[in-house]
């Protein structure tokens, strides 16, 4: 139940903060929560999930009525191996929801920096570096996600598409080097427009990486 969200803060930090609120079914019936979104709110986000092996057109229909109505949007979970976060991945599925969200200006994080032994992990699990990582130490899904990313074909995509967001100060701290050539930009603050939060603190939030 969405509305049983939190009416009462024990300080001003939720106005200050983008929150995340999950939607039903494994986040993933972001249509159904653009109906009846939460009122009295600015600051919100409302998770959507998806594996490119299993999720594929319908429900990026799914997402395109959910921000047609309205609600912002954020993928904070993806993969391209099936929903189990094993199995075959489909790179040419995952493209096309890469596509899709850089269309729509949906930021999203993908599942999962680990060397677990799954199709899901971008490590390989033969690898036990904790940092240092070469292409060759990825796995499929990390190869294909670091490609996607890659700061030579596309650049650094800070908070992208976010139509809320106006500034943006970048923090250096640690970014696994497999991602970018230097291990930067892990961290960013960001400020809200006066539309949609009264008071422009910066606030804490994660891209995709």
């Amino acid at each position: 139940d969405l509305h049983s969200f939190p009416t009462r803060r024990s300080s001003d930090l939720a106005i200050k903060n983008v929150i995340l609120v999950g939607t039903p079914t494994w986040s993933q019936d972001v249509d159904t929560a653009s109906t009846d979104p939460i009122k009295g709110y600015k600051n919100l986000m409302y998770t959507f999930h998806f594996y490119a092996g299993t999720h594929g057109g319908s429900y990026r229909r799914k997402v395109q009525t959910a921000i047609s109505n309205g609600l912002p949007v954020f993928v904070s979970e993806f993969g391209i191996s099936d929903a189990s976060g094993n199995g075959q991945i489909d790179k040419a599925e995952g493209n096309r929801w890469i596509s899709f969200l850089k269309k729509n200006g949906i930021s999203y994080v993908c599942w999962s920096l680990s060397n677990k032994n799954e199709s899901s992990a971008l490590i390989k699990s033969t690898c036990t570096k904790k940092s240092g990582f070469k292409t060759s130490e990825l796995s499929a899904q990390g190869q294909w996600y670091k490609k996607k990313n890659s700061i030579a074909q596309s650049g650094v995509h800070i908070l992208e598409g976010c139509a809320n967001v106006t500034k943006i100060q970048v923090f250096v701290l640690s970014l696994p080097s497999f991602i970018l050539p230097d291990p930067v930009l892990c961290y960013f603050q960001a400020e809200l427009e006066e539309s949609q939060v009264a008071d422009r603190s910066g606030i804490p939030f994660l891209i995709h990486i």
